[in-house]
């Protein structure tokens, strides 16, 4: 009688752990890693929150423990087998060093639907990196008056003695074009544009880039930089 009673008590366990770790949705990534990135930048990442369940889910508090980064979905209100996004943006003016933040997301009745974390490790200078880097990692195309830039260089720097390989992994498409280049070789830059699209040049945006690349110790390791917009007019000044 004791070992089934033991017997029953571990299948009840066993369905109370099974319950407790099924997911109601699941996400297209579990984290914004960002790599490498400059001091006074914003970055941003988009990921997918899919639903698993054959209730609608409504979005309730998004914690994000910091007023670092800022969490916001496209549509708070997630329909079964349905998916909508959610845009991770973090901004490195008060941070140094490495960097782990947690965003949990919770459904309108405090039941925690997901959790994700943003990574990543902020640089003063160029003076200890030892493979690439990246000049200027901030792209600003702010407005001062009535007309300002649209289109703007960047160059991948190596320092290296082999030629490294590049990868684009994420960007943002709606504000500014990327022409980016596939490798840098050894001792070289590899020169890069972005150029604002339509939508970009009548819009204040705080946006980027990240790339990967792999160094002389076969490491893959990731890169960020940051693209934003103001536009500042005399009643901007003014305040």
């Amino acid at each position: 009688m004791q070992r089934v009673n033991y017997l029953i008590i571990i299948l009840l366990f066993s369905i109370s752990a099974f319950a407790q770790t099924k997911s109601f949705v699941t996400m297209s990534h579990a984290s914004a890693n960002f790599g490498f990135i400059p001091e006074m930048g914003e970055f941003s990442r988009k990921i997918t929150m899919k639903s698993n369940i054959t209730d609608t889910l409504r979005i309730g508090k998004i914690n994000t423990y910091c007023d670092c980064v800022t969490a916001k979905f496209d549509n708070n209100i997630l329909l079964p087998g349905d998916s909508i996004t959610l845009e991770i943006k973090l901004m490195s003016q008060k941070l140094a060093g490495k960097i782990y933040k947690v965003t949990h997301i919770y459904d309108e009745n405090g039941v925690r639907l997901a959790k994700v974390t943003v990574k990543a490790s902020i640089y003063k200078d160029y003076s200890n990196f030892k493979d690439i880097f990246v000049e200027p990692a901030i792209l600003n195309f702010s407005q001062f008056g009535d007309k300002g830039i649209e289109k703007a260089e960047f160059y991948i720097n190596n320092v290296t003695d082999e030629t490294i390989p590049l990868e684009l992994m994420f960007t943002n498409s709606e504000y500014f074009e990327l022409d980016f280049p596939v490798y840098v070789e050894t001792n070289k830059k590899a020169k890069g544009t972005v150029k604002l699209t339509e939508k970009g040049k009548s819009s204040e945006f705080g946006e980027s880039f990240t790339f990967k690349y792999i160094n002389t110790k076969s490491q893959e390791l990731l890169f960020s930089v940051s693209v934003k917009r103001k536009v500042f007019t005399d009643n901007t000044k003014g305040n």
